[in-house]
């Protein structure tokens, strides 16, 4: 919704000013943004909840590499602290290299915790990429420290470890 100058964002109504340093109008995408705060509000309504059910240490885990024909797949698991807000970090495959790049020096920065994941492609031609995917999974979520108490997974399978877990299909 357009107000004047400034975006209200559905959420909080508040008014968010859409000017740069000069004094022209910035152009952007109203509903792409729109798209962008609905999907980060959602997201980051997974862990509140996770949080409201006593869980302190949360991981989210996603995966990267699923898709090329050769390479590994690598798979990331992040604690970042309970009341963080980045609306920056978003899907890494709708960001450019250059703010990708940022973000993950920003990531490795604020993260309580990061464990990594990596399973080669003569493993994923031995076993199929879903289940290398979900090696590498549970590759990084062992090596978070301290261990986490609840798991956020994009995708719609569970990691084999004994931790309470909840997938989100689309959980960029």
């Amino acid at each position: 919704t357009r107000k004047g100058d400034g975006l209200v964002c559905p959420s909080c109504r508040r008014k968010k000013g859409l000017r740069g340093k000069s004094s022209r109008p910035l152009k952007i995408d109203l509903r792409a943004l729109q798209r962008s705060h609905r999907q980060y509000v959602m997201m980051n309504s997974f862990e509140q909840c996770a949080y409201q059910k006593g869980y302190r240490f949360i991981a989210g885990i996603d995966e990267a590499g699923r898709g090329p024909l050769a390479g590994p797949v690598v798979a990331a698991a992040v604690v970042l602290p309970p009341d963080y807000k980045n609306p920056a970090i978003n899907d890494s495959k709708q960001l450019s290299p250059q703010r990708r790049e940022r973000l993950y020096e920003t990531i490795k920065h604020d993260a309580l915790s990061i464990g990594l994941g990596v399973v080669e492609a003569y493993i994923i031609d031995a076993v199929n990429i879903l289940r290398a995917t979900l090696m590498a999974m549970k590759e990084a979520v062992l090596e978070l420290a301290p261990s986490v108490d609840y798991l956020l997974i994009d995708g719609r399978d569970r990691i084999a470890v004994a931790i309470p877990q909840e997938t989100i299909v689309w959980g960029d």
